[in-house]
């Protein structure tokens, strides 16, 4: 069970993966949420609307971290967000590995799900 507060947002799952529900919400109190259905998405966004939503995410979160003070420098940032490319991974796939050479080494920016260091 966790908690959300103002600017959270939770359903994305449901609408970006087609998948069911996974986890049902309750109001602690007084709540305003804004509402947007999938064919409503589709009919402003297009049909890219996945990508068009997680990249929202990906840049929301950068703008989040310390790294984004270090690339703002210059506009550097603006520069190399269009860059990013979004990947999927399946469950035990290698994201990284720990001897691939320099030309392989990248930045990775987690929008759902967990990562864990195999030693």
């Amino acid at each position: 069970m966790r908690k959300l507060y103002t600017k959270d947002f939770f359903g994305e799952l449901s609408i970006l993966f087609h998948t069911k529900r996974s986890m049902t919400i309750q109001a602690c109190g007084k709540v305003s949420c804004f509402q947007i259905s999938t064919s409503l998405l589709t009919d402003i966004l297009g049909t890219d609307y996945i990508n068009i939503i997680l990249n929202s995410i990906c840049l929301d979160a950068l703008n989040n971290t310390e790294l984004i003070h270090i690339l703002t420098f210059d506009d550097y940032f603006n520069k190399i967000y269009p860059l990013f490319k979004l990947k999927f991974n399946k469950a035990n796939e290698i994201v990284i590995k720990k001897d691939s050479p320099y030309k392989d080494k990248k930045i990775c920016i987690v929008v759902e799900g967990n990562l864990i260091n195999v030693l």
